[in-house]
């Protein structure tokens, strides 16, 4: 059985898009200010033999992820937002790819809507490290419900949209993975589509995506991680650069100094 695991807020719900009913895979879709919406327009919904439908009050998408993870009863779970369109056939071929590769853990790619990768990925299989799990995001999740849930891992519910760190929730759910020893592979397949993103170029913009970036890396290497917040300030400040020396000057107090 395959839950697919779908956070979503307000009225976006009604712009679900979920594939035909397929015998083995069930929608646990999570609802968050759900009294924006008139409960019968959730009628296309609720009448699904294969949705489950969970309306919180809890706030963040991490705290939504953990509620969907905990009423989950499939073996597998596959992460999705409500704003991709999501593979049937991958969705049907994952108990196979489960099987073949012995993973607990399973990375996909997805399709921007224009029909590009927004990310370059391998062409092969491979078994990931801690760097790679840097790049992975949520929606190309899928895991064995019963190996991450026995071990105890959820979502760090202070980091994620809705919450004052809003990013690197997912790399700290597949560190908590690593660390107990857990394996995570990457497959080459196409999980879902994508709507086009057009807020990459400009990041040093995004003052609290800067600042979840350091508590990100303090949350995970406690030790190390001024170190590593200096190399990535030096990975990113010749481009920052050259957008003008007050978002160099915003980019570095921000990433260095600034808290919310």
């Amino acid at each position: 059985m395959i839950d697919v695991l779908i956070s979503t807020i307000g009225d976006r719900i009604l712009d679900l898009k979920l594939p035909h009913f397929r015998k083995s895979i069930n929608y646990i879709i999570v609802h968050q200010n759900y009294s924006e919406v008139d409960m019968s327009d959730l009628d296309f919904l609720k009448k699904r033999p294969d949705v489950l439908l969970l309306q919180s009050d809890s706030i963040g998408l991490s705290a939504s992820r953990n509620i969907g993870i905990s009423a989950c009863r499939g073996n597998i779970v596959q992460i999705c937002d409500d704003d991709v369109e999501i593979s049937l056939d991958y969705l049907t071929s994952l108990s196979r790819i489960f099987a073949e590769t012995g993973a607990d853990i399973i990375t996909a790619k997805f399709l921007l809507s224009s029909g590009i990768y927004l990310k370059k990925y391998s062409k092969k299989r491979f078994r990931h490290n801690l760097f790679t799990i840097g790049k992975v995001s949520s929606v190309e999740i899928a895991f064995v419900r019963e190996k991450v849930t026995k071990s105890n891992i959820y979502f760090d519910e202070e980091f994620g949209l809705g919450t004052k760190y809003p990013g690197g929730e997912e790399y700290l759910f597949l560190l908590a993975c690593k660390r107990n020893r857990l394996n995570i592979q990457f497959v080459p397949e196409i999980v879902c589509k994508h709507p086009i993103v057009t807020s990459g170029s400009n990041f040093y913009k995004n003052r609290a995506a800067i600042v979840a970036k350091r508590k990100v890396l303090e949350r995970a290497f406690p030790k190390l991680y001024i170190v590593l917040v200096f190399f990535f300030w030096i990975k990113k400040s010749k481009f920052v650069m050259l957008n003008g020396r007050r978002n160099f000057l915003q980019f570095t107090c921000d990433l260095f100094f600034r808290d919310f």
